[in-house]
């Protein structure tokens, strides 16, 4: 069987805003990409975020009966009634901008970045979304970035003011 993975491009890399797990022999990228945004692995010592293995033993905290893999963005919507405590929002990797594509309406939420090449798709964990879409301002410390419309804010008051009142005190 061959993986879905995909290299992430050196730009990306550079910034340590996501974690790209190496599966090279499975589908199961968009479970893994889950699982590192939940932080079921510890950093510290022994700790390879990027390897399949650290998360087999979680896989079963996820109910992912009656979901193909790797996971078609159609079958998001399932898979958050099957898991309500997770809720996922996908980025998607369109040259050199990353845009958002998919927008889960939970307060909670995991935030996972579509790779594609011309055969597949992959999904990695997005660790710092401030990092990752960081280069779009001057700003040089952490920013508050919007989770829908991917704008930066240096204050999270601004943030907070431009979310609807429902979406307030999103980390």
């Amino acid at each position: 069987m061959a993986g879905t993975f995909i290299p992430t491009p050196k730009w990306i890399a550079s910034k340590h805003a996501i974690v790209n797990v190496r599966c090279f022999d499975d589908v199961n990228c968009f479970q893994y990409s889950v699982l590192a945004g939940m932080n079921v692995i510890k950093s510290g010592y022994g700790a390879h975020k990027s390897r399949p293995s650290q998360y087999r033993p979680y896989m079963s905290m996820l109910n992912m009966d009656g979901i193909q893999t790797p996971v078609p963005l159609s079958s998001i919507d399932k898979f958050e009634k099957q898991n309500p405590d997770i809720s996922v929002n996908i980025l998607y990797l369109d040259d050199r901008d990353i845009i958002s594509i998919r927008s889960s309406k939970s307060i909670n939420q995991l935030n996972l970045l579509m790779l594609t090449n011309e055969d597949n798709f992959h999904y990695t964990s997005i660790q710092s979304l401030s990092r990752l879409v960081g280069g779009r301002t001057k700003h040089k410390s952490k920013g508050y970035v919007c989770r829908r419309c991917l704008h930066a804010f240096c204050k999270e008051d601004d943030l907070n003011e431009h979310l609807p009142a429902s979406s307030r005190h999103q980390p």
